[in-house]
């Protein structure tokens, strides 16, 4: 599945924690289940290995698409990204806690990497 959308402002919650996603406006697109995914991410005509996140906003029910682009740093606000979903990695989950949200992603990025080593 391909999902195309412009990078926009979200809560910069991912920054925060020291992995910037990019946030997708993607309108009422059909997504794939929400989970944690290996993904392709396309923008400036390169693709790069990345961790998608489809899920739902609590605040409106609004379709989720987040993308963790691996080893970038940089800023794609504004710019459109393809997101091309691979493979599931993990389901979405909920923590209480900084600490047990960030061994989750550190995991995940590293299930991520071993899919595309």
């Amino acid at each position: 599945m391909v999902i195309r959308g412009k990078v926009v402002n979200g809560l910069g919650a991912g920054k925060k924690l020291g992995y910037p996603t990019a946030n997708l406006e993607c309108g009422n697109v059909m997504c794939p289940m929400p989970g944690v995914y290996a993904a392709h991410a396309t923008f400036d005509g390169v693709t790069r290995d990345a961790v998608g996140v489809v899920g739902v906003r609590k605040e409106d029910g609004k379709p989720l698409i987040e993308v963790l682009v691996l080893d970038f740093q940089g800023d794609l606000y504004g710019k459109e990204l393809e997101v091309k979903i691979l493979d599931k990695i993990s389901e979405i989950q909920h923590f209480e806690n900084k600490s047990d949200l960030l061994k989750k992603i550190e995991k995940d990025i590293k299930e991520a990497k071993k899919y595309f080593a």
